[in-house]
């Protein structure tokens, strides 16, 4: 590759970027100062492009280190954002947008028509978006800490609506496009002291019913409400589910996760189903996975939630990190060789340490089932004729977020490994916990919960998270997940729960990889609520986005563990 000299790069500002529809949107363009034609790394972001390009500084594709290796790289703000003309209608316009603007980029007389794309959260759902359309000019992607559905593990989970995310989200987008509106000539005078008032005070807005009232009130708030509106997985999400689409998508990519990542589930889902499903056998001999043990937009990061992870998991992670993607673009654009690197790199929590696979999910480890029983036990016997157990939810008192694959208002203060102590004293938290271990156990794999619950109310939502119990008595938060009675049997259609009725339900907690220690217990707690991650369920079996407080029933909930209906948690064991 031709090296360049650090004065060797010039860049080109806000260049139009004409759409299908004549729609312009703007991009900024770094690319060498030589005259010649260069591969093209594309990234498609809705936070401005000059900010993204600063704070891509010293990353993988940092767009003055690309520049001087050989590389443009064309920075662009997507429809309705930053310098870009039309309306944000998030992730709906992508895939046109994206594939149009591959093409776009090789085109140019500073390209040799080789494109790549990159960047993480929402800039790599613009990639795999794209990528769907099949854009001849496109040779590989990086999508990081991204998702593969856009309704489960993006807006919603496990049929509750993801509500912290999304009103944090959906408001400061919102309120940071006021410049442009106002630039353009709008009046959002009144809009912006609403907008002001959610961003400054969020968990009073969180608090908030009914939830459509606040789009109501807002009209910049309009896809937020049309997220609410849309509870069910149907067309409305369909259109612009990626793990309908594998087999529309011919190129290689890198996949980085987190495991405390809110978007964990579906970059591990979209490995697997490019790995199988990808149209051609060079994309899917060509999908790379990298799962670090950082949280939402938290690398590099030895500390995650309350635990230090160690030197691995900082400043060496992200140069072997940059290695790894760097080597892809070499590959993809340069024509630089085959992908020689492992298929799989995961970082093991508690061994501390990075390890490479032959594949995900691992296929020694064993399936092994934990069983709650009476009393609070957790064993790998079966019951036999243990009774159940019970609780009361209180939609007017949830259970509060503690630890987990969040992303919430500050950011760290919630998320990944954290002490559960204090929502493991509440009566509406069910215990189980198994006996010391008496040597490390590794955990590494899909997590599954299985329940046999009934519940007095018409809906209601079930809870599971699994937990490391320290010797020293903390009760820290390894992986948790959620499930909306109503959607028992799939997220396409509602179906209200018969009261007292028993049910079996499976919970996803997503996926971890994680070793405990001897001297330690695994633990498992169940409820019915995580607030403010997820929306409280009213009970009511109604329309949930339009309940109000006065909808609010009280449930008393049942957990069976006999015989002929057990509840588990399905661990996958490596030994």
């Amino acid at each position: 590759m031709t090296r360049f000299a650090p004065s060797s790069l010039t860049v080109d500002f806000n260049v139009a970027v004409p759409m299908g529809d004549g729609v312009r949107l703007t991009a900024d363009v770094f690319r060498p100062r030589a005259s010649g034609r260069y591969p093209v790394i594309l990234i498609r972001t809705p936070y401005d492009k000059h900010v993204t390009a600063a704070q891509m500084g010293g990353s993988a594709t940092d767009p003055l280190w690309a520049a001087r290796s050989g590389y443009v790289v064309v920075v662009q703000d997507v429809r309705g954002t930053g310098g870009s003309e039309g309306d944000l209608h998030p992730l709906r316009d992508e895939a046109e947008d994206g594939a149009v603007s591959v093409q776009w980029a090789a085109s140019q007389e500073w390209s040799n028509g080789s494109v790549a794309m990159a960047g993480s959260s929402y800039y790599g759902a613009t990639q795999l978006l794209a990528a769907t359309r099949r854009p001849a000019a496109l040779q590989g992607v990086m999508p990081g800490f991204t998702s593969a559905d856009y309704y489960e593990n993006w807006t919603y989970q496990g049929g509750a609506f993801q509500l912290g995310t999304e009103l944090m989200w959906a408001a400061g987008t919102a309120y940071a496009d006021l410049p442009r509106r106002r630039a353009c000539g709008e009046d959002v005078s009144a809009e912006a002291e609403a907008l002001e008032a959610v961003v400054l005070d969020l968990p009073s807005a969180f608090a908030q019913l009914p939830l459509l009232e606040l789009p109501r009130q807002i009209p910049a708030l309009g896809f937020y409400g049309e997220w609410l509106a849309h509870p069910d997985r149907d067309e409305f999400w369909r259109a612009i589910a990626i793990n309908e689409r594998y087999g529309m998508i011919k190129v290689p990519a890198v996949h980085t996760a987190g495991w405390n990542d809110i978007f964990l589930k579906g970059t591990l889902e979209n490995y697997v189903g490019l790995r199988a499903g990808a149209a051609t056998e060079h994309a899917r001999a060509n999908q790379r996975l990298i799962v670090s043990p950082w949280g939402h937009g938290a690398p590099p990061n030895e500390i995650v939630g309350e635990l230090w992870f160690g030197p691995a998991a900082g400043a060496l992670a992200m140069a072997h990190l940059k290695t790894w993607h760097r080597q892809f673009l070499k590959a993809t654009l340069n024509g630089d060789g085959s992908l020689d690197s492992p298929p799989v790199r995961i970082f093991v929590m508690g061994a501390n340490r990075w390890r490479d696979e032959d594949d995900w999910p691992l296929a020694r480890a064993q399936d092994e089932r934990l069983y709650l029983r009476s009393g609070g036990r957790l064993t790998r016997e079966p019951p036999a004729d243990d009774v159940p157990s019970d609780f009361v939810y209180d939609p007017a008192d949830p259970v509060p977020t503690v630890s987990g694959n969040t992303l919430l208002p500050g950011g760290g203060r919630f998320m990944g490994p954290r002490d559960r102590r204090g929502v493991r004293e509440r009566a509406d938290v069910l215990l189980y916990t198994g006996e010391v271990l008496t040597r490390d156990l590794e955990v590494t794999g899909p997590l599954l919960a299985t329940l046999h619950v009934a519940t007095s109310a018409r809906d209601t939502d079930f809870t599971v998270a699994l937990v490391d119990i320290y010797p020293d008595g903390r009760a820290i938060g390894i992986a948790d997940g959620i499930r909306r009675l109503r959607y028992r049997n799939g997220f396409a259609k509602q179906q209200p729960a018969t009261p007292k009725e028993t049910y079996e339900i499976e919970v996803d907690l997503a996926a971890t990889s994680n070793v405990f220690m001897a001297g330690h217990r695994i633990g498992i707690e169940v409820s019915s609520s995580n607030f403010p991650r997820f929306d409280r369920n009213p009970n009511h079996g109604g329309v949930i986005a339009e309940a109000t407080a006065s909808d609010f029933v009280v449930a008393r909930q049942r957990v069976f563990h006999d015989a002929n209906r057990v509840s588990y948690i399905t661990l996958p064991i490596v030994r």
